[in-house]
């Protein structure tokens, strides 16, 4: 039986839906608990969402400057929706919300895309799966705002909506700047593109819209932030490149500080996609045969661009240049644009993504109508979403991304949301991160919660961490007592496998703080620590790992005034 062009497109939407659907009910399956559990979260939200607890009905870490330092972090916007939803349901389920407007965006620039004359449902299609199958969205922080809001860019682009592009900056710049900042280089260049396509004369009606969405965007992210100035300003480079903490292996920024625009990122992309010889991660060597093929795919790729058998769009390039160039700006000026490899990461990814959608489906058989074009993307479309899912979707690579959940330390946490809203606790940095987020306490120091990237925020938390360490370690009991009056600390968290004969080992955190430590430590035996056998009658809660102190307990029982 010889079918019809007719049905055979038929037959292409039909196959194309059915990968939706199963596509679709796979991913609720996989990522029911995520999407629903207020009690499974981002390991982020110990930083961005800590600070919201503030609105909640019965205010929680008012007097924490800790809380207050991440509170003046967050953009307009992002504050102004948990300003709103934290009174009403609390600070946990409001991140479920903000997670399913991640979501929701998502899929409206999938339809924005698919609704395209141009581009049409294959090409939609692909757009939702790529912005859902990659877990970008989980969390309902800031960042997790900034990939769905590129999604919807990219679809603007694409699809010729100026209303889609703008509106994507426009909320970008009120809820994470750094993809707003990339969309509006990406819009640029394609400004500049359309321009030298035009005669003179029409420039200035054609730079207008441009001029004025860079405009509304700078002046929605330049407003100022309630508490911004107590965080001081953002880090030089000068003192980035003299301080131990900004150097590659420390603390979390794991960065060489570069004005190179070939970012670390970037060439882990490129190995991941089999044209580099060497992982610049782990250094691993990949086969001769994936690189050869890898390098004919490319090759292979190339000719069909040039015989334009397929079109790409615009976009894909212009996202990739304004990513290495935001990149190196972002690093002669350090984090003055925030972290540079947030541009690297998401410009390749973005442009990425706009890469794949004119390759799969803007393809061109010669000699062949329209409607066969629009039948083979919608083939390669549901073979390529399916190749992702199971690739990707189906597979352990983001199993830890919802990390924090609160179940396996609910004990914890019921016991320290019981106490008085002005308990504050003091445990070693890896310890104490969940505390404030779950139960709504103070904790003087965390590894989430220590922020480095404003000089005067982080002077106060390296203060808060050195003295924390020094009291962990004291030898002398007057000297834990009178870090707990200087810092207010009602209890303390201790987790007793940290005293063991091993200690030094687990005393480890990061630079400043290890080189002072082992300094410290080094000529200590484990019964000279005050804290390695801490009174029976101190100790008000006890699990499997944690125990913690009553300070006024351990002030009576060691007899110290």
């Amino acid at each position: 039986m010889v079918w019809s062009l007719r049905r055979v497109h038929r037959f292409s939407l039909a196959l194309l839906g059915v990968v939706l659907a199963g596509t679709a009910a796979d991913w609720i399956r996989e990522w029911w608990p995520v999407l629903v559990d207020p009690g499974i979260q981002i390991d982020d939200a110990r930083t961005h969402l800590v600070g919201y607890h503030r609105y909640a009905r019965d205010p929680l870490l008012v007097d924490d400057p800790v809380a207050g330092a991440c509170l003046a972090m967050q953009p307009w916007i992002a504050r102004l929706f948990y300003a709103a939803a934290t009174p009403v349901m609390g600070l946990h389920a409001a991140a479920k919300v903000a997670q399913a407007l991640c979501v929701a965006i998502g899929i409206w620039a999938a339809v924005v895309l698919a609704r395209s004359r141009r581009w049409g449902l294959a090409a939609g299609a692909l757009l939702g799966a790529a912005s859902l199958i990659f877990p970008w969205w989980i969390g309902g922080t800031p960042r997790q705002f900034g990939p769905p809001l590129l999604a919807l860019y990219i679809a603007g682009a694409l699809a010729r909506r100026a209303p889609a592009r703008f509106g994507a900056a426009l909320l970008a710049s009120g809820i994470y700047p750094s993809a707003a900042i990339l969309m509006l280089a990406t819009e640029g260049l394609l400004t500049l593109r359309r321009l030298g396509r035009q005669p003179l004369r029409r420039w200035p009606g054609l730079a207008a819209p441009f001029a004025a969405i860079v405009a509304a965007c700078a002046a929605l992210a330049m407003l100022p932030r309630p508490g911004g100035a107590a965080l001081g300003p953002v880090v030089t480079l000068a003192e980035a490149r003299t301080n131990p903490d900004y150097r590659d292996g420390a603390r979390r920024l794991i960065l060489d500080i570069s004005p190179n625009p070939i970012s670390k990122s970037i060439q882990e992309v490129v190995y991941e996609i089999g044209l580099l010889p060497v992982n610049p991660d782990n250094q691993e060597r990949r086969g001769l045969p994936q690189l050869v093929g890898a390098w004919l795919a490319v090759a292979g790729l190339a000719w069909l661009i040039v015989r334009r058998r397929v079109r790409i769009p615009l976009a894909a390039p212009a996202f990739w240049l304004a990513g290495a160039a935001l990149y190196w700006l972002a690093s002669v000026l350090a984090f003055r644009l925030y972290l540079p490899q947030r541009y690297s990461e998401y410009g390749i990814g973005a442009g990425g993504i706009a890469f794949f959608i004119g390759f799969l489906t803007q393809i061109r058989l010669p000699g062949r109508p329209a409607r066969a074009h629009r039948a083979a993307a919608n083939a390669l479309v549901a073979a390529g979403i399916a190749a992702l899912w199971l690739a990707w979707g189906r597979t352990d690579r983001f199993g830890d991304i919802a990390n924090t959940g609160r179940a396996p330390r609910a004990a914890l946490y019921d016991f320290a949301g019981s106490l008085p809203k002005d308990a504050r606790f003091a445990s070693h940095p890896y310890d104490g991160d969940d505390i404030p987020f779950w139960a709504g306490r103070a904790s003087l120091c965390g590894y989430e919660l220590d922020q480095p990237f404003f000089t005067k925020s982080w002077r106060s938390s390296v203060e808060r961490t050195r003295a924390t360490f020094a009291a962990l370690y004291a030898t002398d009991r007057a000297a834990v007592l009178a870090f707990c009056d200087r810092w207010h600390i009602t209890h303390l968290l201790l987790r007793p496998d940290r005293y063991r004969d091993d200690f030094r080992k687990r005393a480890k955190y990061c630079d400043p703080f290890d080189a002072e430590n082992k300094a410290r430590l080094r000529r200590l035996e484990r019964g000279q620590l005050v804290l390695a056998e801490p009174p029976a009658e101190a100790v008000v809660f006890r699990d499997d790992r944690f125990l913690v102190l009553d300070v006024a307990a351990l002030r009576a029982a060691w007899g110290v005034r």
